[in-house]
């Protein structure tokens, strides 16, 4: 576990792993919005790869701009670090990653293609609202969308 990397807490780790696996199933699909540095990406990680699944990480890994990480970002190479933990974790070939804003990146997506999406980006409330309307219909009819 990258136990530096996560900004959940145990019991919210615990609590997604539940929700990731009361979906799972032979070729989930399931998309996190919202990597930074792979926290919570290698939970859901480890369930997909167990399944022969797919994990699709969306985050522009520059930060948000008023607040804390954006400034982290501008000093480093968050992307980098993100695909050094997804290694590390042994995950790096269950994942696939999309560089863009996160209401964009829905658009390349058919609706009722994911079996669950989590939602963990920028949590400002215009943004959190607006991701969750990007990204519902692009959950599976009986699928879930949740977030952090």
């Amino acid at each position: 576990m990258l136990e530096s990397v996560s900004e959940m807490s145990g019991s919210d780790t615990e609590a997604l792993a539940g929700i990731i696996r009361s979906r799972m199933g032979i070729g989930m699909n399931v998309c996190e919005v919202g990597s930074w540095k792979g926290g919570s990406a290698e939970t859901i990680g480890n369930i997909v790869k167990e399944n022969n699944g797919t994990l699709c990480c969306v985050d522009n890994w520059k930060g948000n701009e008023g607040v804390p990480n954006h400034a982290e970002a501008k000093e480093g190479n968050v992307y980098l670090e993100f695909s050094l933990n997804m290694e590390k974790c042994g995950i790096s070939g269950s994942i696939t990653t999309l560089r863009s804003d996160s209401v964009d990146a829905a658009k390349l997506f058919q609706d009722g293609y994911f079996d669950v999406i989590f939602i963990d980006a920028d949590h400002r409330y215009n943004h959190v609202k607006d991701d969750i309307t990007a990204w519902m219909k692009k959950v599976k009819p009986n699928g879930i969308l949740c977030g952090h």
